[in-house]
């Protein structure tokens, strides 16, 4: 993705092109050490709870649900419309 930032040089204001991604990722967390199950990056527009349900419906459909029983989050995935989808994925959750 790109975005225009405008920043002090010498004391007048550029504005550059930055180039970023932004991911979205889901991992067991109920090992030692974190395992990374899958990761997904925002398209263009796109946000960042969008993309996260993206992401469980192709780590559900492609891994059952063995690996995944609880979601836990932060507060930004509690929204009816993804909490609604979540349980429709047959998962339990837990946003903090």
């Amino acid at each position: 993705m790109k975005r225009e930032v405008q920043h002090k040089v010498n004391g007048a204001i550029r504005t550059d092109i930055q180039y970023y991604h932004r991911i979205v990722a889901v991992a067991l967390v109920s090992t030692p050490f974190p395992i990374p199950l899958g990761l997904r990056f925002q398209k263009d527009g796109e946000g960042e709870v969008p993309c996260a349900l993206a992401l469980l419906q192709d780590l559900v459909g492609q891994l059952g649900r063995r690996f995944l029983d609880l979601l836990v989050g932060d507060a930004l995935y509690l929204q009816a419309p993804f909490v609604k989808e979540v349980e429709g994925l047959g998962l339990d959750w837990a946003f903090t």
